[in-house]
């Protein structure tokens, strides 16, 4: 698996660094994804004279360092395990070129689920736009939190916190969760009639939360 098995494509945000954005999308309460990644010890991967990213899916008990701060919230003098910053709508929006995209060749459409069948040719790619609608936002651990951990246990941390994995792999302590979000593709070449009739397709599929449209 490589990074373009994980990821569509990544930003610089001003004030949150490099900001990795999911191939597939994963709905907030997902067992193996979503919230659950949150405080989560994942795979940090480091090919040689590659880009270095993480594997979204926990290694440990999902949850390990947010379960230890709910745990011990008293001793660490802390109130919620995590704070939420919203996001107003349309006030973040999220463009990829192609400079910046993984995708290579034929893919899945972004921002809809693999299964529907609806493919773009990313070799095309000139932007991809995201804009997150109403109800959208970070949820995220404090950096300050962590720190009242790794004091307790020194530098040192305990199998029930993931022993030497935590000290060699990369922990999640972000997430950005999007509610009516939008997302369009520019394409450098127009659209044929193959791709209008699958998209007519798609929309007409029952229960798939939204439309697309050229």
């Amino acid at each position: 698996m490589a990074i373009h098995d994980y990821y569509l494509g990544r930003q610089k945000i001003d004030t949150k660094g490099l900001q990795f954005f999911l191939k597939q999308l994963q709905l907030r309460e997902s067992s193996g994804g979503g919230r659950a990644l949150l405080g989560s010890i994942v795979d940090y991967i480091d090919p040689l004279g590659e880009m270095t990213y993480v594997v979204p899916a926990s290694i440990t008990t999902p949850q390990i360092l947010l379960n230890e701060l709910v745990r011990r919230r008293e001793e660490y003098g802390i109130g919620e395990p995590t704070l939420v910053r919203d996001i107003a709508p349309g006030s973040e929006t999220m463009r990829l070129t192609r400079k910046n995209t993984f995708q290579n060749g034929v893919g899945p459409f972004p921002g809809i689920p693999f299964n529907f069948g609806l493919s773009l040719d990313y070799s095309r790619n000139v932007t991809i736009t995201m804009t997150h609608g109403e109800g959208s936002y970070y949820e995220y651990i404090p950096m300050a939190y962590l720190a009242r951990i790794y004091n307790r246990v020194k530098g040192k941390p305990t199998r029930e916190l993931g022993g030497r994995l935590l000290l060699e792999e990369a922990v999640v302590i972000e997430a950005l969760f999007a509610r009516e979000y939008s997302v369009s593709f520019e394409s450098s070449q127009t659209f044929g009639p193959a791709f209008e009739a699958k998209l007519k397709a798609f929309n007409l599929m029952p229960d798939i939360g939204g439309k697309v449209a050229l």
